[in-house]
């Protein structure tokens, strides 16, 4: 292989592979993120939940039912955006490309 066309298949195979570890960084930070947001608002509405038990208030806990079906929804759907998965092929593949790049 002339050396011109194989330091130009090295650069474009450490490009993409730079590349999809930023993207799967990227999609662990989100996957991350939103598992937080989901244990904060989880403690949120049972906090609400006891509060409205204690204080005997039927509108609280219509509110806290109401959330707590939002929150299953928010949930069920951030679990199937599937980050963690799509972060870890990212990964496989940047592995396999460093494979790649090493031959």
């Amino acid at each position: 292989m002339e050396q011109p066309l194989k330091e130009k298949l090295d650069r474009n195979i450490w490009i993409t592979r730079k590349c999809r570890i930023n993207a799967s960084e990227r999609l662990l930070s989100h996957a991350k993120y939103i598992e937080a947001l989901n244990v904060y608002y989880s403690v949120f509405v049972i906090i609400l939940s006891l509060v409205s038990l204690t204080k005997q208030d039927h509108i609280l806990s219509l509110i806290s039912f109401a959330l707590s079906i939002a929150l299953t929804i928010s949930i069920i759907y951030a679990n199937s955006t599937g980050y963690r998965e799509r972060s870890f092929a990212l990964k496989q593949n940047y592995i396999d490309l460093q494979l790649l790049l090493d031959q």
